[in-house]
């Protein structure tokens, strides 16, 4: 038996690589659209984060959960806004609910990676999506079986009279909405409490302009009013005006003396810094005070007439005011004209109580028959 003889290889000897396996698959490349908000970066794009917002799906989804967030719109809503903005599956395909539903109860768009298979739960590297503050709320209120709370349902422009107006018979708030008949639907109002109340809308509106209008005052009143509320403006102003002249005189001696302490301790040196300080205080605290005083008697820009005027044509107007303003602004002038809201039998409104404004006068343009008389004096006026 000969021994094998055994060859030592050179330290720079290079054995040749095996070669890669060929994919024999034929791949097709594509670029669908996908619904991830958020793209990975390669280490040479951007090392301090492995992910970040897509431009163009980001704003998507962050929209869809601020309307979840919101508690205006259920999911099926958020769906079809989503859809009508473009937000599309992977694959391009139509967003579904269920996608949607991942979507906005997944972690990481404010911030979170969650595996739970790992028991992970940790802050990501990448900048959120939304803030966990709207993450929660969206939860909430996509896990809520109620019903969204709509605006519409207590503000409609259809009834502005809407809970405004109370039941003649249990004092309950009216409500609107359209009852559908053969061939039409037709607005009404009606007391979902006592059933006791049902009035057409063109009706119950049609009485509260009417009431409007029996509250405006006559116009040698409403003059007579504005010019003795200005008589009266312009001789307290004169009170105050003097009372800010005799300020401001103050605070100019007060301003003089500070200026006399400073120099005699800087520059005199007939002061040190105890007795400095001390007169120092004394006479900046008297310089706030008086600085308050004259801004409780700074009247100067309020413009008394300019307001007379606009509440002369506010009461002078209502009715034709209340017609041609939009939802909000009807609902302000309801509310400033009648702070309590007015009650209706089925035929008339009940004597309402009025802003203060209303009680200056004596007479209206209108029907006074609907009006009490004022009481509490003797004796009593009559009605």
């Amino acid at each position: 038996i000969q021994p094998r003889k055994v060859v030592e290889k050179p330290d720079d000897t290079v054995l040749p690589e095996k070669p890669a396996a060929k994919n024999l698959t034929p791949v097709k490349s594509t670029a669908p659209v996908t619904t991830e908000p958020v793209k990975k970066k390669t280490e040479a794009e951007q090392p301090d984060k492995t992910i970040e917002p897509d431009p163009e799906v980001a704003p998507l989804i962050r929209k869809a959960f601020e309307l979840a967030a919101s508690g205006l719109c259920e999911l099926s809503d958020v769906l079809d806004e989503m859809r009508v903005r473009g937000l599309r599956g992977r694959r391009g395909q139509t967003i579904s609910l269920s996608m949607l539903h991942k979507i906005l109860h997944n972690p990481i768009y404010f911030g979170r990676v969650r595996i739970e298979k790992w028991d992970l739960d940790t802050a990501g590297d990448f900048q959120p999506l939304v803030d966990e503050d709207t993450f929660g709320r969206a939860q909430l209120h996509l896990s809520e079986t109620r019903a969204p709370i709509t605006a519409y349902r207590r503000n409609h422009p259809d009834f502005p009279l809407r809970r405004f107006v109370r039941c003649g018979v249990c004092g309950r708030p009216l409500t609107g909405g359209w009852s559908r008949g053969k061939t039409a639907s037709y607005p009404y109002y009606n007391c979902v409490g006592c059933k006791g109340l049902n009035v057409r809308k063109a009706v119950l509106e049609e009485r509260f302009v009417q009431l409007l209008d029996d509250l405006r005052p006559k116009e040698e009143v409403l003059k007579l009013l504005s010019a003795a509320v200005l008589d009266r403006w312009n001789g307290e102003r004169k009170d105050v005006v003097d009372r800010r002249t005799a300020i401001e005189r103050r605070i100019d001696d007060l301003r003089r003396r500070k200026e006399r302490v400073v120099e005699a301790y800087l520059y005199e040196n007939a002061l040190d810094k105890e007795t400095y300080q001390r007169h120092l205080g004394r006479v900046e605290e008297e310089l706030t005070l008086a600085d308050l005083d004259l801004y409780d008697v700074k009247i100067d820009e309020f413009d008394i007439e300019g307001t007379l005027s606009f509440a002369e044509h506010l009461v002078s107007n209502a009715s034709r005011l209340w017609i041609q303003a939009g939802l909000d602004q009807r609902q302000r002038l309801q509310k400033v004209f009648f702070p309590e809201g007015v009650t209706f039998d089925g035929k008339e409104f009940r004597t309402p109580l009025t802003c203060p404004y209303f009680n200056n006068f004596e007479g209206t343009s209108g029907s006074g028959e609907r009006l009490v008389a004022r009481t509490g004096f003797e004796p009593v006026l009559p009605a």
